[in-house]
């Protein structure tokens, strides 16, 4: 320790305490979770310029290696990015996909709902922020956790460091690559890569005699899919409703008889209209809203006491691909159709 300090010789040189995983007997028993930042920068959409990093936030069922969430935020907003993780891991993968327009089978990404214990670092994830219903700054919310690692003492979470993608790291000045995809596609390609690492990584680890003579594979998603088959499942079911007034960010938008604007953009569903909330409307007024802020193709809204989901429309007949924006390139969009507003007067 003297010669190359408590972690690294915590890391090379002592012997090992046994397995982290020895411990546990239920899939969700215990989630580990962790960020990683996107080497190439996505572009935007709506001016084509290079957007600020993009964070993936990834929870790991420890007992079986799964993939069991995924968040994403820009830069240094990684608190929205664990909110929206603890979103994807509460509510049902197939429902998730669609928010982004990914398309899969609900046996391509099974297990949903609350995990019995999160382990994470002391890191952006501990406080969770929510935007005011004031103002855009946000409120530090602290939420129920029950393990902080120690900083830089990756082996007090191992499921999680060890998933992470790796690249390799030359010695050169620092470069950014500038990707042409954007926000949303990056958050599909990170999707994939989370299902394509359940089925193909090597869980063998984990691997019992019991499963060997039943014929389950040694990826995660077999290993997951052995448990939950036999109840041995420690996630707590959380409704979509709950989901979504606990982890997505709250904002208002406008409401009218015509229907919801929120960033300037055009909300509306058919169980909006059946709930009537719109014909007591006399006059638009302001409405709280729920929404994902890494793709904002939906909103949720209150209406009788349940949550209703919106989708952004379009004044005309067009390719609905254009709509899968971020809050980012949504607010860039405003403020673009408001320069030229001004300069339409101005002519």
């Amino acid at each position: 320790e003297t010669i190359y300090g408590p972690n690294r010789a915590r890391r090379a040189k002592t012997q090992h305490q046994g397995k982290f995983s020895s411990s546990l007997r239920n899939f969700m028993e215990v989630v580990e979770c962790d960020g990683y930042y996107c080497p190439d920068l996505p572009r935007s959409f709506v001016t084509q310029k290079s957007l600020p990093a993009v964070c993936v936030v990834r929870s790991v069922c420890a007992l079986t290696n799964y993939v069991t969430g995924i968040g994403f935020a820009f830069g240094d907003g990684t608190s929205q990015a664990y909110r929206s993780m603890q979103f994807s891991m509460a509510i049902k993968k197939k429902k998730f996909c669609e928010l982004f327009g990914i398309e899969i089978d609900e046996d391509e990404w099974p297990g949903y709902g609350a995990p019995g214990r999160i382990v994470l670092d002391r890191g952006p994830g501990v406080a969770i922020a929510r935007p005011s219903q004031k103002n855009i700054k946000y409120e530090t919310v602290w939420v129920g956790i029950h393990e902080l690692t120690p900083s830089g003492q990756g082996q007090s979470k191992p499921s999680i460091e060890s998933s992470h993608p790796r690249a390799m790291r030359f010695e050169q000045p620092m470069e950014f690559c500038a990707s042409t995809l954007t926000p949303v596609e990056i958050a599909i390609r990170e999707i994939r890569r989370s299902i394509a690492d359940n089925e193909s990584s090597d869980a063998s680890s984990r691997h019992t005699v019991e499963m060997l003579a039943a014929g389950i594979r040694t990826t995660p998603r077999a290993i997951a899919k052995y448990y939950m088959a036999r109840a041995r499942n420690d996630a707590h079911e959380v409704s979509f409703d709950e989901a979504v007034r606990r982890y997505l960010v709250e904002a208002e938008a406008s409401a009218g008889r015509d229907g919801v604007t929120f960033d300037g953009r055009s909300y509306h569903s058919e169980l909006l209209l059946e709930s009537g909330v719109l014909n007591q409307l006399k006059r638009r007024r302001r409405m709280k809203v729920y929404f994902l802020p890494f793709c904002v193709r939906h909103i949720w809204v209150e209406g009788q006491g349940k949550i209703i989901e919106l989708k952004s429309t379009l004044p005309v007949e067009e390719d609905d691909a254009q709509l899968y924006l971020s809050r980012e390139e949504s607010s860039e969009a405003q403020s673009a159709y408001g320069r030229l507003r001004s300069q339409h007067e101005l002519n």
